[in-house]
């Protein structure tokens, strides 16, 4: 199963509803918002409010998303339901770090005039939300929730180097949908890892933030999941 869990707190669900209305707009409100509830382990929409409070984390199961629909007599994809639940998750990551682009942290050229640059870092962080970038996200949960943590930074492990791993994964939807984009943003692999609880290491040169920030992983682990896409080719 997909490494893709979603805490559970009152501000998810507004921002729940609007993807939903807009990425399945031929289904009945009520039915999206009780098919997503089962989605993330809940028996009703009821059951979710109860608990938003708690911030307790929710298994991602777009099985369960799929078969309330189902059984209602909607024939939906499930990708927009998973590109919904990523768009909730990155959101939360950037709101917790300002410097989070497409491009990595930070965005190049860095030397820009500062008007120019804080342009330059919105696009690259609205970006970060497009489909294809959380397509990215979601990939990238597939070898990020393989690795294992470590307690010292490993300078190996740094994203541009991760997210080529994560690019050759076989990356499918529950339901056996195939996601044939397989370009991974250095930025989507840093949300991931920030999502699934990786510590990150920032570097700068020369006073600038580096793009690239290094993850303290075992050397071990990466190596495994790169053995397992060798498998894979």
């Amino acid at each position: 199963m997909l490494p893709f869990t979603i805490k559970v707190r009152p501000q998810i669900i507004p921002p729940l509803k609007q993807e939903l209305a807009t990425r399945y707009p031929d289904i009945a409100a009520s039915h999206r918002i009780e098919a997503a509830s089962r989605g993330l382990g809940f028996l009703k929409y009821a059951s979710l409010k109860a608990v938003s409070n708690t911030g307790q984390l929710a298994q991602v199961d777009g099985m369960a998303f799929n078969k309330f629909l189902n059984d209602r007599g909607y024939d939906s994809a499930l990708e927009p339901f998973y590109l919904s639940l990523a768009a909730i998750a990155v959101r939360d990551v950037m709101a917790a770090d300002p410097d989070l682009t497409l491009e990595g942290m930070g965005a190049s050229p860095m030397r820009l005039p500062h008007d120019r640059y804080n342009d330059r870092l919105k696009r690259e962080r609205d970006a970060l939300l497009d489909d294809s970038a959380l397509i990215g996200f979601l990939r990238s949960l597939e070898l990020i929730g393989r690795l294992q943590h470590s307690q010292k930074v490993n300078a190996r492990a740094h994203s541009y180097r991760l997210k080529h791993i994560a690019e050759k994964f076989d990356f499918s939807f529950p339901n056996g949908e195939k996601e044939n984009w397989s370009h991974v943003a250095n930025g989507s692999l840093i949300a991931a890892a920030i999502h699934l609880g990786i510590r990150i290491k920032r570097h700068d040169d020369d006073g600038e933030l580096d793009l690239n920030p290094s993850f303290y992983v075992t050397q071990d682990s990466v190596e495994l999941a790169r053995e397992l896409t060798a498998t894979l080719e």
